[in-house]
Formats: structure tokens, C-alpha cells, sequence
């Protein structure tokens, strides 16, 4: 999950994310079966599209054919929502690839998540991939020769955090194509790039040196960028203002935007169920995490 330097992360800014507690598990095994199963908080599917074409590309960079595998992958977190959802399905499912096949290594399993990933969102950063493989809290910043990012760990304090899923998500691909044609129309939105950049880089430091409040001060002047580029929507709107009512430290959206999920940090923890039951009233499904430090 994405906590500074969304939509500039694709146009090689700084940006700041995390691995959540919750995630994907993948069971396959040699057998034969006409779908393959996806499920995930909200029901299940059987993948079909991107998705199938996805797990397909992944089993096959370890030698194996869909089509001759028997399993699923269980979600833990809801799809499209802006949590990570895809790359947590590609590294549980090529991992699973993996030790079913004895082939391939680490570099296999993250070349077969970087393959799905950019079959799911065109332009992708890699940092959703980032925080699925390695987890904990982390800096990220790709490189504009098209070589590896730059991926350092970043020691933060504890954090409570909540997230909503405040809307339908949108696609990640027509958010960042979205953003991408403003950016080739209005020269003046690069400006507001380097200055989620800029919050991105404060945010680790405010991370680093423990300071809470200018991490929730930071993610409240990403919402007001964030907004700028025209990805937030009503509902996230909404949430932000209902969280703050509450006490949030600091609160934004969490993904590429267009709906999906917003995420807050609360100072405390009666503050964290404070804001966790005024979202819940609105109906809206919630989900809270603690990272330990």
C-alpha cells in the first residue's frame, strides 16, 4: 500500500509504501481443471481476461500450463481497491509456480510479477510488486534508464492505520494514462509532481525520526496534490473530512484513485476505533492494521 507519491512514482519521483499483514495464498497442484478460481472478501470469480491471461504467463515461466494445474488463490485483501490486490495475487501464485515446478528462483518469481503487473495497469511504477515481495516499510523510486529501482527500508515508528474501501475502484491503467495525458496537455502539473516527490521524501524523513504528526500532516497535503491531478472523487473526499473529524493524524487515498480505498493514521488507538466506526456507519467495508516498528 502506497503511503506518499501516488501517480508521480511513474514519472521517477520519490515514493513511500508498505506491506500489509494481509495478503494472497496460492494452492495448485498437477491435475486438470476448465477455470481457475480467485477468491477475496467479497465473494469469488473465476478468472477470465487479464487475470487468466496473467496466471497463465506466471505458471508458464516455470514450466507449467494452466490448464494442467488444479487451484486457486485466496485474497485477503479486496480487488482493485488500491491495496495491492494484483501483486499480492502474482507473488502468492508464482511462488506457489515455484515449489510446485522445482525451477526457477527468486528473480523468476519477481520477473513472472513484473510480467502480470503490467498486463493489469500498462505504465506500472513496480512498487505494488515492491511491497508484495518484500514487505515492512520502504522507500521506492524507479530508475529512468529502465534498469532495477532503488529500494531502500525505511525504519518507522509503529503505525495504526485504517483503511476504507469508500467506492467501486477504477482501473489503474486509465487512472495512470489519465494522469499521464494531463501531464502532456498542462506543463504546469509537473510541478505538482515534484511536489508529491518533495512530500514523499519529508515523509520518510517525518517516518524516520518518529514524528507522527508531520507523517499525518504529509499525507494530508498528498490528498490536496493527489486532488490537483483530478483522482480524487466525492466519497474520498468525504472520507478524508470524516476522518479528520474523528482525529486522524492525516488521511488520503491510497492507490492510483478514482474510487477504491482510502487510508488514515491515527494517533491512538481510541482514535483508530473512532475513525474505523465512522466509516463503518457510512457502510463502507474497513480494515485495520498495525505495523509494528
Amino acid at each position: 500500500m502506497i503511503l506518499f507519491g501516488e501517480h508521480a512514482v511513474v514519472h521517477g519521483y520519490a515514493a513511500v509504501a508498505c506491506g500489509l499483514p494481509l495478503g494472497a495464498v496460492a494452492c495448485v497442484r498437477r491435475g486438470h481443471s476448465e477455470s481457475f478460481r480467485v477468491d477475496h472478501p467479497a465473494g469469488s470469480f473465476e478468472a477470465e481476461g487479464k487475470v487468466l491471461e496473467a496466471a497463465r504467463g506466471i505458471v508458464a515461466r516455470f514450466g507449467l500450463r494452466l490448464e494442467e494445474l488444479d487451484g486457486f488463490v485466496r485474497l485477503e485483501v479486496p480487488v482493485g481497491a488500491g491495496m495491492g490486490s494484483s501483486a499480492a495475487l502474482a507473488v502468492a501464485l508464482a511462488r506457489a509456480a515455484q515449489k510446485l515446478s522445482g525451477r526457477g528462483d527468486a528473480q523468476t518469481v519477481e520477473e513472472a510479477v513484473s510480467f502480470a503487473e503490467g498486463l493489469f495497469h500498462g505504465k506500472a511504477s513496480g512498487i505494488d510488486q515492491s511491497a508484495a515481495l518484500g514487505g515492512g516499510v520502504f522507500a521506492f523510486k524507479r530508475d529512468g534508464a529502465g534498469g532495477p529501482p532503488t529500494i531502500e527500508p525505511v525504519r518507522a515508528p509503529t503505525l495504526r492505520l485504517v483503511v476504507a474501501q469508500v467506492a467501486p475502484s477504477a482501473s489503474t491503467a486509465e487512472m495512470v494514462a489519465s494522469v499521464s495525458a494531463l501531464a502532456e496537455r498542462r506543463s504546469s502539473t509537473a510541478a505538482i509532481f515534484e511536489a508529491i516527490g518533495q512530500v514523499a521524501t519529508e515523509g520518510r524523513q517525518a517516518l524516520e525520526a518518529g514524528d507522527l504528526q508531520a507523517v499525518g500532516e504529509l499525507m494530508n497535503i498528498n490528498q490536496g496534490l493527489l486532488a490537483a491531478l483530478g483522482v480524487s472523487i466525492p466519497a474520498i473526499d468525504e472520507a478524508c473530512r470524516l476522518a479528520r473529524d474523528a482525529g486522524a493524524s492525516g488521511v488520503k487515498l491510497t492507490g492510483a484513485g478514482g474510487g477504491g480505498c482510502v487510508v488514515a493514521l491515527g494517533p491512538d488507538e481510541a482514535t483508530t476505533r473512532a475513525i474505523q466506526e465512522g466509516w463503518e456507519v457510512r457502510g463502507w467495508p474497513v480494515y485495520t492494521f498495525t505495523l509494528e516498528s
